[in-house]
């Protein structure tokens, strides 16, 4: 059995702070060969990296902590709070999160290398900003079965939470994900992956 060091630990410790928050943005990214209608951006992995890197050294935390061995490490400061899950549907995910709250603010597609599927990002925030969202969005999510679904709660420079919640489209339609995933807790600052009903 592996042992946990005491910097491990401490690391741990300040990472688990962002769970007593509320998040005050949740972003929605999924990966799907549908073109959900977003604006196309290009994304710079490297610029993001540093800025998690950047992030990591001033809270005072491990950014490599929590990578998966034998894939492309990227720096974070956040904790894996939901881990994968296949055959989930966000159906009933979005319009809680509306109910909270939580506007939808932007949303934006960004492509990927190697040939994957492009990221739709979704973002939902508590500013008091509530744009509709654009019509094949309700579409596609509310009837995908998504696959690899897992979430993270992230520290940001202000202080505050943000989630990302992450997901690939199976590519497969209909309300036979017998799984979905829900906001929970009565802060709202948890999630539970519960039976579709």
């Amino acid at each position: 059995m592996n042992q946990i060091s005491s910097s491990d630990h401490t690391d741990h410790n300040r990472r688990q702070i962002v769970l007593t928050q509320k998040p005050t943005t949740i972003i929605v990214r999924v990966a799907s060969k549908v073109d959900l209608g977003l604006r196309k951006v290009n994304r710079d992995s490297a610029a993001i990296e540093a800025k998690h890197q950047e992030l990591a050294n001033r809270l005072n935390v491990n950014p490599m902590a929590y990578a998966d061995p034998g894939k492309r490490v990227v720096p974070d400061t956040g904790l894996k709070i939901v881990s994968r899950q296949s055959g989930v549907s966000l159906r009933d995910f979005i319009p809680v999160l509306r109910q909270r709250g939580y506007g939808f603010t932007d949303g934006h597609c960004f492509a990927r290398d190697g040939g994957k599927d492009p990221v739709n990002v979704l973002v939902f925030t508590l500013d008091g900003t509530d744009n509709p969202l654009p019509p094949r969005v309700p579409y596609v999510l509310n009837n995908a079965i998504l696959s690899g679904l897992y979430v993270w709660a992230n520290r940001t420079a202000e202080g505050g939470r943000l989630d990302t919640v992450n997901a690939t489209d199976t590519g497969q339609r209909g309300r036979g994900a017998p799984k979905t995933l829900v906001l929970a807790g009565n802060k709202g600052n948890s999630y539970d992956i519960a039976a579709s009903r």
